[in-house]
């Protein structure tokens, strides 16, 4: 087999994910938008067996400190395409000193999720019944492998630890009348200060540690502009 980044070919790759849309959860055609938002250039990568797509693969290596986690995705229909796109993101998460490679797996797709089992991967968590197929609930898995033993030495990292940061006191509201709706654009500066804020940073990374890098300003009302997040605002309409 051959690896080949996605933007070598990008034609193939799409038509390649179309055939499997359900494995990311879609139905509907993928265009050049939802391919790159699902796997993006520079850290996706097609696996050729011979002049056939086996394998749709992209690696993402996270920030978190206390336990370092790298999260992966792949499309195939193959079994030996899985092994291998596993293969290379397990290598190349151990290269950067991961020591917890994660993804996550539709109920649905009951054989995926058996032969990732059958990989060393164990199910950390399920969300029940949040998935919708055909009239059906299925569960959402998220589904990890320890990556630990691979290391002859322990990775540590003293500097991550519970207890680094104090906790901030925040007076609350005496008599709060609040209201949840959408985002407006005049909300934007202050909901900038908050994502670049340090403790919401904390708070809305995939552990504690995550994303302890704060956000640019603006960089919110860009993931809003390209609908990769859909805010809702509580607001308490007495102080506004």
């Amino acid at each position: 087999m051959k690896v080949v980044p996605l933007e070598h070919d990008l034609d193939k790759a799409r038509d390649y994910l179309n055939d499997r849309s359900l494995q990311i959860g879609r139905i509907l055609p993928v265009g050049d938008g939802l391919l790159g938002e699902f796997f993006a250039t520079g850290s996706s990568f097609v696996l050729v067996k011979g002049r056939v797509v086996d394998a749709l693969f992209s690696y993402n290596g996270g920030r978190e400190k206390l336990a370092p986690t790298a999260w992966f995705r792949v499309v195939t229909d193959s079994v030996s395409g899985l092994r291998e796109a596993t293969r290379l993101v397990e290598e190349t998460a151990v290269a950067g000193e991961k020591t917890v490679l994660r993804t996550n797996v539709f109920g649905y797709d009951k054989k995926r999720l058996l032969a990732l089992k059958a990989l060393g991967y164990t199910v950390g968590a399920s969300l029940p019944g949040v998935v919708s197929l055909d009239g059906r609930r299925f569960d959402y898995h998220l589904v990890y492998k320890d990556l630990s033993s691979r290391y002859k030495a322990g990775v540590q990292r003293s500097y991550a630890k519970p207890g680094l940061y104090n906790p901030a006191e925040v007076e609350k509201a005496k008599t709060p009348k609040l209201k949840v709706r959408g985002y407006r654009p005049d909300d934007r500066p202050i909901l900038d200060k908050f994502a670049t804020h340090q403790n919401v940073i904390r708070g809305i990374g995939s552990g504690v540690f995550e994303g302890l890098y704060p956000w640019q300003p603006g960089d919110f009302q860009r993931r809003v502009d390209s609908k990769q997040i859909f805010p809702l605002v509580c607001e308490d309409e007495l102080i506004r």
